[in-house]
């Protein structure tokens, strides 16, 4: 059965310098006998034909460690040159010191030569066969110089080797492992040794499958790989317009032994070598159909050296598809024609930046992809999103922009899958979408709407008219399983009395880590979450409004328990009914006449006062039905049912509709600021992201309304031309086809300056002395309903002022 295998070897890093004792050194200068030229190959070869070779640094000083003393013939090799002989150097036992030679200077210039027809058995005219050596010259001192190292700090590279399987078509993947290594380096990876791939060829059988090796430099320069070759001169490609190529292909010797046929890229104008791109052949029809191959680019280096900055061999994935037995031997023999190519693997490796000194000299194109995650949506933040490439082991998180920076990847196409930052159940949600990091440095994806994403969890329940409430139930004792949060809200229905409402109630889905939700909540229509413990109850209000899929609410539970009835005698305490009633502004309206029924036979009737308020004491227990009439006013009705301890009912009287009411239940009682309705118990609650009152305003010293909000983390101010922007930085909005800023509502006793979430006047602001309080929302989905009415844009949160 065939198994394809990696290439053998890997990236390597420099050899340490020869002990020998016998050394030449020296330095290499321009025919003005002062300039020093880097980058210049130096070999010195004796009578026997032995040789050493070094590469010129950066101040033309070299090194070369040689095998004996003796005489030696010096050769200088530069790209672009052609080659310069020296005199013969005599060395002794001490070595040779002080050398200086000139520079090759005669230019090569590469000029496109007429495409020869192949020939198998080599023979060409002997002018082509000059211009092939010629060419064939320039790349073998590129090749020659991949792997010396001058006598100078050596480069540093970072680079990632990768082995991937791909699908048929060779671009989808389908696996990838990668390994990044940072090490001094110059060589890619290395061959097996150039004589055994002349007698075994470059692919093998071996007993856990077949085993493909590629070229390297000294495979390309070896005796070995010239006379097992043809070469001739190739015409320019549309890969390759300004380039010159040496083809190369096995001679009739190699007929039947698997080698590599190919062509070497030069640059035309300055004789350097681009790349080097090899396919497999004499192999079977099965592994032929593949194509496999590969390929190994070459890179300058600012100092003279090279480096293979590139290098990758493609090889098939076979799967038997019959099988003939060999007459009982437990073992199944395979041919060619039984194998399907089901897949291709690449293995190869990618130099992604190179430094010289602590200078970055290369960076390879793409080194560093970026995936950027776009919003259409205020409740659905960029950041924060947790990502996965199918096929390999990366793993990232988008930041404050919706950014991700992606290490090399390579070409090819990508699945990937997302998790928003979202809280659960939403969180839960996988996305996917199909990236191509190699075509673009920056590579966009939109992400889902919101209410895309309630869908994916409440499908047809989530619509225009309900949505998805969800929260987490903070508890610092034990968390008991079983135990469900209650959501109730009233409903407007018709009786014989006229407009009223109904009190609705449903159970929310809660998971083992406090998380809770539940779909088909009714849009805007105030909902009671609550959930009862042995420590006490906690309970909170939200409201979905019209324009979002979903609004967060958090349940808190105390952390004493709750005392048990003997606590406070035999006799359960008074009940107590606090109500406010407010405008669709947000003010209290006083002289709202308030009756309080049960079974339908009157108990009690009272009126607001001032603050819009009143306290019921010595009511029963029971369901209570509360009819609100004012003057002006649409008159309502709601059904309350009453508890142990104090029941809170904010009422919120509408001009041209039925009263919306609601209830919340709390087990103390609490001071009312008329000045600032509602503002101690939400500080208490935490449920603004910034609360102040008059000691704390005093206590910052402020000279105005901006320097007061100064530090809250998800609000930012800009002012010009006399207005002021109060943004929010948890997001942008999408508006008129593009983003926009996200600003807040500012809201002035009751009344919103920018209802519509315009620039505020500067002017019309309140100055520190004259504020009461201070509250900052930072979403729309912690505003609390008295204040959530107050404009129709408060998607992006609201600066609430109350002042003296």
């Amino acid at each position: 059965m065939f198994r394809t295998c990696a290439v053998s070897g890997c990236l390597t890093a420099l050899l340490a310098a020869s002990s020998a004792a016998q050394v030449i050194t020296g330095r290499i200068i321009a025919a003005d006998n002062v300039t020093p030229v880097s980058g210049v190959v130096i070999v010195a070869a004796d009578s026997t034909g032995q040789s050493a070779r070094a590469l010129s640094g950066a101040t033309g000083e070299f090194s070369i460690a040689i095998p004996r003393p003796g005489r030696y013939t010096v050769h200088l090799y530069r790209i672009g040159f052609r080659p310069l002989a020296h005199a013969p150097v005599d060395v002794s036992d001490s070595g040779l010191h002080g050398l200086t030679l000139v520079a090759p200077g005669e230019v090569v210039l590469l000029s496109s030569l007429r495409s020869q027809a192949r020939s198998s058995s080599c023979r060409i005219a002997s002018d082509s066969g000059l211009a092939i050596a010629r060419v064939w010259e320039q790349g073998r001192i590129a090749m020659l110089s991949v792997g010396l190292s001058a006598e100078s700090p050596p480069i540093i590279a970072d680079w990632i080797e990768f082995d991937r399987t791909l699908a048929t078509d060779g671009r989808h993947v389908r696996h990838q492992s990668t390994r990044l290594t940072r090490a001094p380096t110059t060589h890619a990876f290395t061959s097996p040794n150039p004589e055994l791939l002349h007698s075994q060829g470059y692919v093998v059988q071996a007993p856990d499958g077949v085993q493909f090796f590629a070229p390297d430099a000294a495979v390309l320069l070896s005796d070995d790989f010239a006379n097992d070759h043809c070469f001739e001169i190739v015409g320019e490609d549309k890969a390759h317009p300004s380039a010159i190529g040496i083809a190369f292909h096995p001679n009739d010797s190699r007929s039947g032994v698997p080698d590599i046929d190919g062509v070497a890229w030069l640059e035309k104008a300055s004789a350097e070598l681009q790349e080097v791109k090899f396919e497999y052949v004499n192999l079977p029809d099965a592994v032929r159909a593949a194509r496999p191959g590969g390929d190994v680019s070459f890179k300058r280096m600012p100092r003279g050296g090279w480096i293979i900055s590139a290098w990758q061999a493609r090889f098939p994935v076979l799967q038997p598809h019959a099988a003939i037995s060999d007459g009982g031997a437990r073992r199944r023999v395979y041919s060619s024609s039984d194998l399907d190519l089901v897949g291709m693997q690449v293995t190869g490796g990618i130099v992604s930046r190179v430094r010289d000194g602590g200078v970055v000299v290369y960076e390879s194109p793409g080194a560093s992809p970026k995936l950027r995650f776009i919003s259409r949506d205020t409740l659905v933040p960029a950041s924060g999103v947790e990502l996965t490439l199918e096929g390999t082991d990366f793993r990232g998180v988008s930041d404050s922009a919706g950014t991700v920076e992606i290490p090399p990847i390579l070409d090819g196409d990508f699945v990937l899958k997302y998790r928003l930052g979202l809280p659960v159940p939403l969180r839960d949600i996988v996305f996917e979408g199909e990236i191509a990091p190699s075509a673009s440095p920056i590579d966009s994806i939109f992400l889902p709407t919101a209410d895309e994403i309630a869908r994916r969890v409440c499908g047809k329940s989530v619509g225009s008219r309900s949505g998805l409430l969800i929260g987490t139930i903070e508890d610092t004792r034990p968390r008991r399983s079983g135990t469900p949060v209650i959501l109730s809200w009233q409903e407007p229905m018709q009786d014989s009395t006229g407009s009223s409402h109904t009190e609705r109630t449903r159970e929310a889905t809660v998971d083992s880590a406090g998380h809770w939700w539940a779909c088909g909540v009714p849009r805007q229509t105030i909902v009671t979450a609550s959930i009862s413990r042995a420590s006490g109850v906690a309970s909170n209000v939200a409201t979905i409004p019209p324009n979002q899929a979903w609004r967060m609410v958090n349940l808190a539970i105390p952390s004493e328990p709750a005392k048990s009835a003997a606590s406070f005698g035999t006799t359960p305490p008074d009940q107590r009914l606090e109500i406010t009633v407010l405008d669709e502004g947000g003010l209290p309206i006083p002289g709202v006449e308030l009756s309080l029924l049960k079974a339908s036979t009157l108990q009690q009737r009272a009126s607001t006062d001032s603050a819009g308020r009143i306290v019921v004491t010595e009511i029963d227990s029971g369901l209570t039905r509360v009819t609100a009439r004012k003057l002006g006013f649409v008159p309502g009705a709601i059904d309350i049912r009453l508890g142990r301890g104090t029941t809170r009912a904010p009422i919120i009287l509408s001009r041209t509709a039925p009263p919306l009411m609601d209830t919340v239940r709390v087990l103390a009682t609490a001071n009312t600021d008329a000045r600032a309705p509602g503002f101690e118990e939400r500080r208490r609650d935490h449920i603004a992201a910034l609360s102040l009152d008059e000691t704390d305003i005093r206590g910052r010293n402020a000279i105005g309304l901006s320097q007061l909000l100064v530090g809250v983390p998800s609000l930012s101010i800009s002012q010009a031309g006399g207005r002021v922007s109060f943004e929010s930085t948890r997001g942008a909005v999408f508006e008129r086809g593009k983003l926009a800023p996200c600003r807040m509502v500012v809201v002035v006793d009751g009344i919103a300056l920018n209802p519509s979430g315009e620039e505020v006047q500067a002017a019309a602001l309140p100055r520190p002395g004259d504020i009461h309080a201070l509250e900052v929302f930072a979403g729309g989905a912690t505003l609390p309903p008295n204040l959530a009415v107050l404009s129709t844009y408060n998607r992006c949160g609201m600066v609430v002022v109350w002042t003296r």
